[in-house]
């Protein structure tokens, strides 16, 4: 099988790229940048599609890493030859999967061709992606590989059969899975949880006989405390029947009792009443009637206060209007200045005349401006009018007032010798009518207090009721009544408590009754699941000698073919490298096998190229594969890069051979 040419629309950085193959070995020397890693994964995402689909980082998702830059379709074609026939793939790569296409056209007819399909890399090549990553294509500093199930079963020619072989790892896990979760050795294990299960029964199952003493005492206790119960209900019984025989005397004297004192209370209502006035109920005065005559008194005072400034305001008045009062005569002023104009345009003409008639002018001028009106009469002034109207009103008030409030406080029996006292006297008749009133509704009530009780009752046997002695007991009755309740109540109490406590305990004895009756069970169970690991131990153990019993048959071709390498490279013939049946490669180091990892980058590199090479060997008998190599010598010291340009030379030979590289030191 070999490639014949690519053409990439638009991959990563590279668009618009045609690549034409050589048949045997075909070098791409450019620098840092070109592209190189990237068309070497373009190849070989034609045949097996992207990885890391899902992935958030960007480096391990190939669909985002390698979206173009410039955008545009996002695919190519790629053409080879297999089986002396020509294909060519067509791919477009969208943001998701299913936004994929493939097309697989036939080189010849041009026409398209279901000889494979989208998963044509396991369909040609006879191993999944990651044996092809570890075989066949190796990428920059990814020269390291190990054996996988899909070379396992190439190697072995299981190609048309291969789910035995491939899946020898997921059985391999999940038996080992299994064991895990059954281990009796591990915690989570259920064979050691049953085993700590079974040993926490038996510990129960001591306790049991434990619980059966302890639900026994408590039942005793609940015995005592019944007959301590039956004893108190016929003592209370017994208290409440003497309580009830001498209730009706209680209620005959709590009757005599409340009697006396609602007599009492009117007796002491009709004293309080006898210290007030003696007024008829009717005739008594309000304390509204007497609050409006304190404010009358209030208003006549301010009026009689104010009554003398109005008076001496009246005389100032009267003053005033029987003194003359100087005014202009208007007429004859204006008379005065008419004559006075006339004489002196007159001067101008007739000097004397216009001098005849200016001094009249002045004469008549002087006259109006010192002319004197005559005294107004008082009683024809409107200001004085009204201030005599309401002194005389005032005065009409204030005598009214007087005389209505002094025939108010005799009505009730007071007479007043001076006006200062008539506001005291007013507020002290105030006093009084309250306490009356106040007094006057507390004998009403009493009184209906007292009417009301002997409508209700039967006041002849009541007056007649002569308490004893025997009255005494019944408070002794109650207190004996409250003991034994109390009593009562208490022993309720500790009943339900030793109840609760003992079904507690009965919950207990159940579930480890219960837990005995589990524990033959659990014992067979447990005996099953033992069975049922060390079966499973066995199967793996075996599973694993019958993989090293079918890889020890290829393990000889594949070390023959590394020798034959790692002598291309080196010069030397190995003896330190070992590989085993589960072809796993270590090397001899102080007298014992080292994983290769701890080599140096340059010899981890040369023994997994040299274990890549045998295996492509000991897997493709037939038809070659191309090889993919992308820049592996680049830890190669000088000697070893002379070497693996032998090597090149030499694999080119029987396969097509794809080198990237970027330095002419490692070219040929």
């Amino acid at each position: 099988m070999r490639l014949i040419s690519c053409h990439i629309e638009n991959f990563g950085k590279l668009s618009d790229m045609t690549v034409d193959f050589s048949e045997d070995m075909h070098i791409i020397m450019e620098e840092n940048g070109f592209g190189k890693t990237t068309l070497a994964a373009f190849i070989r995402v034609m045949f097996y599609g992207f990885t890391g689909d899902g992935k958030k980082n960007i480096a391990e998702n190939e669909r985002r890493r390698y979206k173009p830059w410039q955008g545009g379709v996002y695919g190519g074609q790629l053409t080879f030859e297999t089986g002396g026939k020509g294909y060519q793939i067509a791919r477009t790569f969208g943001i998701r999967e299913k936004e994929d296409t493939f097309s697989l056209y036939d080189e010849d007819t041009g026409r398209e061709t279901g000889d494979f399909t989208s998963n044509i890399g396991e369909e040609l090549f006879k191993i999944d992606r990651e044996a092809f990553a570890r075989t066949v294509f190796i990428g920059q500093q990814s020269c390291e590989t190990s054996v996988s199930d899909s070379i396992s079963a190439k190697i072995g020619n299981l190609s048309e059969n291969t789910d035995d072989i491939n899946n020898y790892e997921n059985v391999q896990k999940r038996l080992k899975d299994m064991l895990n979760a059954m281990s009796p050795a591990r915690a989570t294990g259920k064979i050691k949880n049953m085993e700590n299960k079974i040993g926490d029964i038996r510990v129960s199952i001591l306790r049991g006989d434990e619980l059966d003493r302890s639900i026994d005492a408590f039942n005793e206790k609940l015995n005592i405390e019944n007959r301590k119960k039956t004893a108190l209900k016929e003592n209370l019984a017994q208290v409440k029947a003497a309580i009830g025989k001498a209730s009706s005397e209680g209620e005959l004297l709590a009757k005599l009792k409340m009697y006396e004192r609602l007599c009492k209370a009117y007796d002491e209502a009709e004293k309080r009443k006898e210290k007030g006035p003696e007024w008829e109920p009717e005739k008594a005065p309000y304390n509204n009637d007497i609050d409006r005559y304190i404010s009358q008194w209030g208003r006549r005072n301010e009026k009689k206060n104010a009554l003398e400034a109005k008076r001496a305001e009246l005389k100032a008045l009267e003053a005033v209007l029987e003194t003359p009062v100087r005014a202009v005569n208007k007429p004859l002023l204006l008379l005065g200045i008419v004559v006075l104009l006339a004489g002196i345009i007159l001067i101008a003409v007739y000097h004397n005349l216009g001098l005849l008639m200016a001094l009249p002018g002045l004469g008549l001028i002087t006259a109006a401006l010192i002319y004197k009106k005559a005294p107004q009469k008082k009683e024809e002034n409107e200001e004085w009018l009204n201030m005599c109207r309401e002194i005389e009103k005032d005065e009409s008030y204030i005598k009214d007032t007087d005389m209505s409030i002094r025939l108010y406080l005799r009505e009730y029996g007071t007479s007043i010798n001076s006006e200062t006292d008539i506001i005291d006297t007013l507020y002290k008749l105030k006093e009084q009518s309250a306490y009356y009133r106040r007094t006057l509704d507390e004998l009403r009530r009493a009184k209906g207090e007292k009417d009301a009780f002997e409508a209700e009752n039967d006041m002849e046997r009541i007056m007649s009721f002569n308490p004893d002695e025997k009255l005494s007991s019944v408070d002794s009755l109650n207190k004996e009544l409250s003991k034994a309740t109390d009593e009562l109540e208490a022993v309720q109490s500790n009943i339900l408590n030793y109840i609760r406590q003992r079904d507690s305990l009965k919950d207990e004895r159940d579930r480890i009754s219960e837990e005995e009756e589990s524990l033959w069970a659990l014992e067979r169970e447990k005996e099953r699941l033992q069975r049922k690991y060390d079966s499973l131990k066995l199967t793996k153990a075996l599973l694993e000698k019958a993989k090293d019993s079918f890889t020890s048959k290829y393990t000889g071709p594949v070390k023959r073919s590394f020798n034959k390498y790692y002598k291309i490279i080196t010069g030397e013939e190995i003896n330190r490298y070992d590989i085993d049946a589960a072809i796993n490669i270590s090397i001899m180091e102080m007298g014992d096998k080292r994983d290769v990892s701890l080599l140096s980058r340059g010899s981890k590199d040369i023994a997994g190229l040299c274990m890549r090479m045998a295996f492509i060997d000991a897997m493709y008998k037939d038809e070659k594969p191309f090889i993919i190599l992308d820049d592996p010598f680049v830890n190669f010291d000088d000697e070893k890069l002379r070497g693996g340009i032998s090597l090149l030379k030499e694999i080119s030979r029987e396969y097509q051979v794809i080198y990237f590289t970027c330095h002419e030191s490692r070219s040929y």
